[in-house]
């Protein structure tokens, strides 16, 4: 009876190890994209090298920034959710945004030309969408030239 005791809990103990070790090696192996200066290839959703593809909105806070496709329908939640996505990132003073081709990558987004744009307020759970001009990755927009988004 005490070494089927003993067996369980060493068992369990070499779960738990085994555990720590999944997290901690799943930590060591993430790659964190916004601590990246480095460029990369092109490609037709815009992708480049460079310290090009940031947007900057004035008169708001840090909000999650999505640009689509040019000409995307984009102003209802679920318009978005099928709209094709091109680069995501954040805005707050020009922050860089990254190609996103079926999952985000390690490209500078450096697009031209207008782009709808999806604000995110995860705080409040709220969207906000516009059109907004890029060069080379690069846009500016007033916070007043966005609509808020039906969740609908």
């Amino acid at each position: 009876m005490f070494k089927e005791f003993r067996m369980k809990n060493t068992i369990k103990v070499l779960g738990i190890i085994a555990l720590i070790a999944v997290i901690g090696f799943s930590f060591a192996a993430c790659y964190n994209v916004a601590d990246d200066d480095n460029g990369g290839g092109g490609g037709s959703s815009g992708g480049g090298g460079g310290d090009s593809g940031g947007l900057t909105v004035t008169g708001i806070g840090n909000y999650g920034v999505n640009v689509y496709a040019s000409g995307s329908n984009i102003s209802t939640f679920v318009a978005a959710s099928s709209a094709t996505l091109v680069a995501t990132g954040g805005t707050n003073n020009g922050y860089k945004l990254w190609v996103y081709n079926n999952g985000l990558t390690s490209t500078r987004w450096t697009g031209t030309g207008s782009f709808p744009v999806l604000l995110t307020d995860t705080t409040n759970y709220t969207y906000y969408y516009a059109t907004v001009n890029f060069t080379n990755g690069n846009g500016s927009a007033n916070f007043s030239s966005f609509t808020t988004q039906p969740t609908y």
